[in-house]
């Protein structure tokens, strides 16, 4: 270890001196004197050879090959500036920028392998916590962003740091995290609620059940538009607008122009909207949508009557519960057929003899249209159990 760490302060103070070398030829402006290194060498491969062989060190202390490659130019220049071999030209302002750009990009790279360094744990833990907070609404710490001393600490310790090497060392996929939670007991738990469970965990904070949750704002849209048959699942490419933008002294986001709620181009996923920070998307807002001004570790789930108004109310779910009932006319003309097709499409099942008389009987008196809307309003459509 003592030789090792000699070995790295050597390196060190080479480093040291090429720098020096260096900015001396940079910026050394010449005159009627001679150039310092002029009767040193001999031979016109010398300077390069001595700014080569100079920053080797530096390169294997650094482990930036661009970084390497950078500076062997720049040192090459600084040498055969000081040895009158090349006048201090424009290439010396450009060596010189060309070794900030190369140094700057090295910091960046070298924190990039702290980040990663496998016995960095907080990256591996900080990555499974995410994975486990979207797979079951809450994070083992449930402070994702802070894991310090301000933060909470973890429920299930051991399972975090079992996961986090698990990751690490079984080749860093995602894939293979995913489908280990998705096949755990923990996560095919019912979320059937137990009294005597409740009364020593009300939280669940150690998942005696499995957490009821709600689907988030950009969910519940492609959700609807998916059950309708309307959406597009293009991938990649520019966004779509969900709004009318009108430029004016102070410009105009109009969310309710129909013909933007309407328009096909904007039955995308709704990760591929364009977003307005200053003005927020009403119909999203009223789903928890995340505050893009500001950054959100976990997100807020409400229960408002806005959220149930929203639902039931909005020209995009109107629209949507008429191409729903379009879609389950072409599937069956009868009523009956058609109710058992919606809820096969919106809940994944089959309705009960009771929920097929009751919604065919309102589909008779009110249209199939709002029967679909009505259908898109329950609880199983917009909550996970």
């Amino acid at each position: 270890m003592r030789l090792r760490r000699i070995h790295w302060v050597t390196l060190d103070c080479i480093t040291a001196a090429v720098c020096a070398v260096i900015i001396f030829g940079l910026l050394y402006q010449g005159g009627h004197a001679e150039p310092p290194f002029s009767g040193v060498f001999a031979h016109d491969w010398l300077a390069p050879l001595l700014a080569v062989c100079l920053s080797i060190p530096v390169a294997i202390r650094r482990r930036d090959p661009v970084f390497s490659l950078v500076l062997v130019l720049v040192a090459c220049s600084a040498v055969l500036v000081l040895s009158g071999r090349i006048t201090r030209g424009p290439i010396v302002p450009l060596a010189l920028v060309l070794f900030l750009v190369a140094a700057t990009r090295s910091r960046r790279v070298a924190l990039a392998d702290w980040i990663v360094d496998s016995k960095n744990v907080l990256t591996w833990r900080s990555i499974v916590n995410r994975v486990w907070q979207y797979h079951f609404g809450r994070g083992i710490v449930d402070t994702p962003n802070d894991f310090g001393k301000n933060g909470s600490r973890p429920t299930h310790p051991e399972l975090l740091d079992w996961l986090a090497v698990e990751f690490r060392d079984g080749g860093q996929s995602f894939k293979k995290l995913h489908r280990m939670i998705l096949l755990s007991a923990a996560y095919r738990q019912s979320s059937r609620h137990h009294p005597e469970y409740a009364k020593i965990d009300a939280d669940n904070r150690y998942l005696w059940r499995m957490n009821r949750r709600r689907l988030d704002a950009e969910s519940i849209r492609d959700s609807v538009l998916a059950v309708s048959g309307k959406l597009d699942d293009a991938m990649f490419g520019p966004g779509f607008d969900l709004f009318r933008f009108k430029d004016d002294h102070s410009p105009v986001y109009d969310h309710s122009a129909l013909e933007k709620i309407h328009d096909p181009k904007t039955y995308r996923r709704t990760v591929y909207r364009f977003v307005v920070r200053s003005v927020p998307n009403p119909f999203l807002e009223s789903l928890d949508c995340a505050d893009p001004n500001i950054n959100v570790p976990v997100r807020n789930t409400t229960l408002t009557a806005l959220q149930a108004l929203a639902l039931l109310n909005n020209p995009f779910m109107i629209k949507q519960a008429e191409f729903f009932a379009d879609r389950l006319k072409k599937i069956s003309p009868e009523v009956e057929k058609q109710i058992e097709s919606a809820y096969r499409l919106a809940l994944g099942r089959l309705p009960t003899p009771l929920e097929r008389t009751a919604l065919s009987a309102f589909a008779r008196r009110h249209g199939l249209a709002n029967a679909c809307r009505l259908l898109l309003n329950t609880n199983e459509f917009v909550f996970v159990d």
